[in-house]
């Protein structure tokens, strides 16, 4: 009897570039890219980083990392975790600039885009992970939030953790397998905590309570009675301020303005409907796939009963009712719902191939004729607003307009000859293109406050790293004080500044020009200089800023009421 040879099967290898490693080390690649390009010198600090790298710049200086200081006076309207974040990244890096501030939020970012991708690959398997991802990554909040020196986006990253680990719970499990899981939510509650008080515990235990309620996971409420999560919060929320009060008694009126007096309207109100437009604005370019995704979803969620898709309209419905109620509303505090519409605009994305070629064959020759006037109507357009708003930038505005024209062109083009893969990409090489072209030239190019952080940085070069120098009422609205740097002390009113008059008779002060009758009114100066800037760059939006010297305060006036008919 003859053996039968039995052939060996063949594995069939993909090219590297075909395979999965390679299409996600891309897609993190390019996100890396944008999130980092120019992130120094694409503009200087804008005034809210000024509020988180000026505390954190005294930090390193003082040694105090327990009470914020804002030019000497302290800063109590937001928890600590911003300065520490910016004082380590600077510890690490070994100074506080614009890279080393904003890279922590980069970080985040990236780290976010990862939970995205983990997230989407669980539920909805490795295409839609995948494109959750590059939908994370490249979103205009993103862009935006993770490039600044601001806490947000690490705080983002802080409640969509903490609601992955919610999501991806598992009822049948016993009280001690849930234990560690239970532990790592409460960890991430007390860190959102110390991010920005409240919001990130109520964003996450509000709709975890509902879908709790609503899918009858009652015993889910006896697993969070855990000990060592309860302890991490309660350290959280207790010793820093409980430091705080020991010296600043006044503290907790700051505190209770900014979360009770923020709630009810004291810092001002917005309209029941202001997230609406917000949420289609922060979710650009993928506004349409998130929509896309909502009669499906919903239909799962509350027709099919699927637990997955209710937890993310109940993420979404909970935490949208929560910030349409409050008073003060501002658009940064939607991050915290919008991780789940990369998921959902995921899962629409991944259908775009299959629907590519009935794109490609709307574009028939009269089709393609007046899509084409159009793209170039919508460069021709692009290159009239830059150059009539800042038309310094004229070669940048026909950069940016020759881009758009192209790309669009290109991509009707491939679109009439049936190559769809190849008009998407077109699409995308002119996004990156123009976001490249923005950060490079246009960000920078109409940065108003460009011209004050030169002035300090110029002032403190020729008065030297140990000379104080005083910042008249800058209300932490305006940056240059970081840019000043060394020592610093900030002065608010007049009456303030004839009391250190009477013990430091001669300081140097930077001041708005508009404030210098009111500085008369107490003390004798002289200029010194006035800040200047060139027809190539923003105006600022302010009064110049001068470099005055203090000589002696101004002797009170002797007022003598004066009798009617004298």
């Amino acid at each position: 009897m003859t053996a039968e040879r039995i052939a060996p099967a063949v594995e069939t290898k993909l090219p590297f570039y075909r395979t999965w490693t390679c299409k996600v080390a891309v897609v993190f690649l390019i996100g890396a890219m944008l999130l980092s390009f120019n992130l120094s010198g694409y503009r200087t600090f804008s005034s809210h980083e000024g509020f988180a790298v000026v505390p954190a710049q005294e930090m390193l200086e003082s040694g105090n990392y327990v009470v914020p200081y804002y030019a000497g006076i302290p800063r109590l309207k937001k928890p600590p975790l911003v300065y520490w974040v910016l004082s380590g990244s600077a510890t690490l890096f070994g100074d506080l600039n614009e890279f080393t501030a904003r890279m922590p939020q980069v970080l985040s970012a990236l780290l976010l885009a990862a939970l995205s991708y983990r997230w989407g690959k669980e539920w909805y398997g490795q295409n839609v992970g995948l494109a959750a991802a590059l939908v994370q990554l490249t979103s205009v909040y993103v862009l935006d939030f993770g490039r600044k020196a601001e806490i947000d986006m690490t705080l983002c990253l802080l409640t969509t953790a903490a609601m992955y680990l919610v999501a991806t719970s598992d009822p049948r499990t016993s009280y001690r397998e849930s234990f560690p899981q239970i532990t790592g939510i409460f960890a991430l509650l007390s860190v959102s905590w110390l991010a920005k008080f409240h919001y990130g515990p109520v964003m996450v235990i509000a709709p975890t309570v509902v879908f709790f309620l609503v899918q009858k996971r009652y015993s889910e409420f006896l697993k969070m009675l855990n000990p060592v999560g309860l302890l991490i919060a309660a350290a959280a929320i207790g010793i820093w301020p409980w430091l705080v009060l020991q010296r600043l008694p006044g503290a907790w009126e700051v505190w209770e303005s900014e979360t009770v007096g923020r709630a009810v309207g004291e810092l001002g109100s917005e309209p029941v409907w202001y997230y609406g437009p917000h949420i289609l604005t922060s979710m650009l370019p993928w506004s349409l796939f998130a929509v896309a995704a909502w009669p499906s979803s919903w239909r799962k969620a509350w027709k099919e009963k699927d637990a997955r898709e209710r937890f993310l309209w109940i993420w979404f419905l909970v935490q949208l009712a929560i910030m349409s109620s409050q008073a003060n509303k501002h658009k940064h505090y939607l991050m915290s719902l919008l991780p789940l519409l990369s998921l959902m605009a995921g899962t629409q994305l991944v259908r775009v191939e299959a629907i590519l070629p009935k794109v490609a064959a709307f574009f028939s020759k009269w089709r393609a004729i007046g899509f084409s006037l159009l793209s170039v109507g919508a460069a021709g357009g692009t290159y009239y607003i830059v150059n009539h708003r800042w038309p310094w930038m004229r070669e940048t505005a026909v950069i940016l307009g020759l881009t758009i024209a192209t790309g669009l062109l290109a991509s009707i083009w491939f679109s009439n000859r049936g190559r769809a893969n190849a008009s998407f990409r077109s699409i995308g090489v002119m996004g990156l293109v123009c976001y490249l072209v923005v950060n490079a030239q246009i960000i920078p190019g109409r940065d108003h406050r460009a011209a004050a952080a030169r002035f300090a940085n110029e002032v403190r070069r020729e008065l030297g790293p140990n000379s104080e120098v005083l910042a008249y009422k800058t209300g932490e609205w305006h940056p240059f004080v970081f840019y000043l740097g060394g020592e610093v002390h900030r002065i608010e009113t007049p009456e303030t500044l004839a009391e250190y008059l009477h013990v430091h008779p001669r300081t140097p002060m930077l001041a708005f020009e508009s404030d210098l009758p009111e500085i008369g009114t107490v003390a004798h100066y002289e200029p010194v200089r006035t800040m200047t800037w060139t027809g190539e760059e923003a105006a600022p939006k302010h009064a110049p800023l001068v470099w005055i010297e203090l000589s002696e305060p101004v002797a009170p006036v002797n007022r003598v009421a004066q009798v009617p008919g004298d």
